[in-house]
């Protein structure tokens, strides 16, 4: 995953120089725009995948690309026609998900930028909510100030439970994220049907 520029437009009679391999860290996918490490939150919301491709991207692959894209994407979404290219955008409050095809100088790019905070946001409200309750339900059994010290302390282990689940759940989709480009950019390469 890369949150690189845009490649430089190559000046006439020069060529593009091609695009370096991303480093991946031993051990799998470290989720996360620009490598940065896990926050105290979990790992970072936003992710960024890029690819090019040599083929050139036609108007005739619009209607397929059009119906992978339907097809792999989790949501429904919405395309259009960016300049030259294609522009689908999906936006469900907890995720969105922006998926660019571009012709460049060096052949088509495709972007993909998946943004995850409303779900992020939901797995800490559960874990909040989830405190606030056993403060409630230990009003029962015990005083006013032992139950708001049992709530407070179910923080922390309902905090950790909501990180464990929101990094399980970014993993899975940087991964497929990475496998929806990896599909377009193969249909763009005529590997797939």
């Amino acid at each position: 995953m890369t949150n690189s520029p845009p490649h430089p437009v190559p000046k006439a009679g020069h060529p593009m120089p091609p695009e370096a391999p991303v480093p991946r860290p031993p051990g799998g996918l470290v989720p996360g725009s620009e490598g940065r490490p896990a926050a105290a939150l979990g790992v970072i919301p936003a992710f960024h995948y890029r690819q090019t491709v040599e083929q050139t991207l036609i108007p005739n692959d619009f209607p397929r690309l059009t119906s992978l894209v339907r097809t792999l994407a989790p949501d429904a979404g919405s395309v259009r026609e960016l300049g030259d290219g294609l522009l689908w955008e999906q936006d469900s409050r907890f995720t969105s998900l922006s998926l660019t095809i571009n012709p460049e100088a060096a052949g088509t790019v495709i972007r993909a930028d998946l943004r995850l905070q409303g779900r992020q946001f939901a797995y800490y409200l559960g874990a909040v909510s989830a405190g606030v309750l056993a403060g409630l339900t230990a009003t029962t059994a015990l005083p006013a100030l032992a139950s708001v010290a049992v709530g407070v302390g179910s923080l922390l282990p309902f905090g950790f439970l909501a990180r464990t689940l929101w990094n399980r759940s970014a993993r899975r989709s940087v991964v497929q994220l990475r496998v929806l480009v990896d599909r377009i950019a193969a249909a763009l390469r005529g590997e797939l049907d």
